[in-house]
This record gives structure tokens, sequence and C-alpha cells, in this order.
């Protein structure tokens, strides 16, 4: 049986549609999940924020760069890739994160993710993007 660890890199590495079917093997039916867009409770409530974030888009992954889990908490540092229609004209966007998980009997009763949601999405818009980038570039001078 695969530790949570190879679980949590397996299940994240191969995200899609299909992968859904195992997310009672990784996640507690008491999960909360937060993320810069918004919090869900309960496994039924994740599963369906994940089919409606995938369902828009396309080759959503990720690859973990950094991790550490303890005997009931971890951390995760990760980048995410994906493709969507309305996003960066269609091409591959890459965002850096990481996630927070808290864990008991080898399943996540807590997940909360951290990464830039201007970058993920509001610079990938056709108008608001380049204006996003542009206070970036200002801020940063």
């Amino acid at each position: 049986m695969q530790s949570l660890q190879e679980r949590f890199t397996t299940f994240y590495g191969t995200l899609g549609q299909e992968s859904l079917g195992r997310i009672g093997q990784l996640y507690h039916d008491a999960v909360t999940f937060r993320d810069p867009v918004a919090a869900h409770e309960g496994l039924a409530a994740l599963e369906s924020y994940f089919r409606r974030l995938l369902s828009g888009g396309s080759d959503c992954r990720f690859v973990i760069h950094e991790q550490d889990f303890g005997s009931a908490s971890a951390w995760v540092r990760w980048t995410m890739t994906f493709c969507h229609p309305r996003l960066n004209r269609g091409r591959l966007v890459a965002v850096s994160g990481v996630s927070l998980l808290r864990f008991t009997d080898d399943r996540i009763t807590e997940q909360e993710d951290f990464y830039d949601l201007g970058a993920m999405l509001y610079e990938q818009l056709p108008v608001i993007g380049p204006v996003v980038r542009f206070l970036r570039r200002r801020l940063a001078a």
C-alpha cells in the first residue's frame, strides 16, 4: 500500500477527471480545503470543486519540488501547469505554490494552498493582464 506522501504525489501528478475517482483514498470525508479562490468543506464539495476546475481546461499537472511529511502535517512546494481556452490565449500557464496539509488516519483532513492568484488568473486575461503586469513591474522598480 502506498504511503500518504506517495498517494499525494501520484494524485496531483496525474490530476484529471479520471483521477478524481481516487480522491477518497487521499482525503478524509470531513476534509477542509482552502485556496485563494474559495474554501470547501467535505469530500463531496472538494470533488465537485475539482470537477468544475478541470472541466473547462486541459492538461493540468503538478510537479512536486520539495516536500516534508511529518506524523500529522506536511508542506509541499509545487508548480502547477495548465491550459484553459480563456486564459493566456489557450497557451500553457505555470503557477508556483505551497500546500500545507494536516492528516489523520492516513488521509488529509485539512489542506491550505498558497499561490499567486494574479499570476494564475488576472495576468492571463486579455484586457486585464497587461494592466496587472504593468502594475507589478511598476511596483518592483
